[in-house]
């Protein structure tokens, strides 16, 4: 596993937990600031993560996230992380760079925990390979209304995105890999 402190998830986390997306950011200016706010760079790895609470048309409450890569700043400590949109405002450039499922999957597994990491969806287009060098690995965790992980899957649900194509985590690529480099874990 990557070394990330504990205060950069829990700061990640919080920031999801402020507000909801109903996907509708391009048209509400409260939604955008959220999806704003929830959008952060951790430096040092280079991982640009969305996480975001979502809840679909249907009413389904999903823990959303979206990873992709920029460059590394490994001279940055860290436990720092910062918000891309206002790094892109103060002038930075953040050009795409090759994806690192190993990263990405790590950042899946500590952001959503041990206990859930086994019931997260994985859009179709990462395994595909089809993926541009940016385009983001996106994730979903099914919740119930109070934001606590599903134990038991919506039939619904589970057919929902088995029709779009979603991978279970344990068919991924992230699963594999992890299990690869640490056994104990997966």
């Amino acid at each position: 596993m990557i070394d990330i402190p504990s205060v950069v998830i829990a700061t990640i986390q919080a920031n999801a937990a402020q507000g909801v997306s109903r996907g509708k950011h391009d048209t509400d200016t409260l939604e955008r600031a959220y999806v704003q706010h929830c959008t952060t760079i951790h430096w040092r790895t280079g991982t640009l993560l969305l996480f975001t609470r979502d809840v679909t048309p249907s009413g389904t409450h999903l823990l959303h996230l979206g990873i992709s890569f920029r460059p590394k700043r490994p001279e940055i400590p860290p436990d720092v992380i910062g918000n891309v949109h206002t790094a892109l405002r103060l002038g930075a450039t953040l050009p795409m760079v090759p994806f690192e499922p190993y990263v990405a999957g790590c950042w899946a597994r500590l952001l959503y925990g041990d206990d859930s990491i086994g019931r997260v969806w994985q859009a179709p287009a990462v395994t595909q390979g089809t993926r541009l060098a940016g385009q983001p690995a996106t994730f979903w965790l099914p919740c119930n209304a109070e934001w606590e992980p599903r134990t038991v899957l919506d039939p619904a649900f589970e057919a929902q995105v088995r029709a779009m194509k979603w991978i279970p985590w344990g068919e991924t690529q992230f699963a594999g890999q992890i299990a690869d480099a640490d056994p104990g874990r997966e």
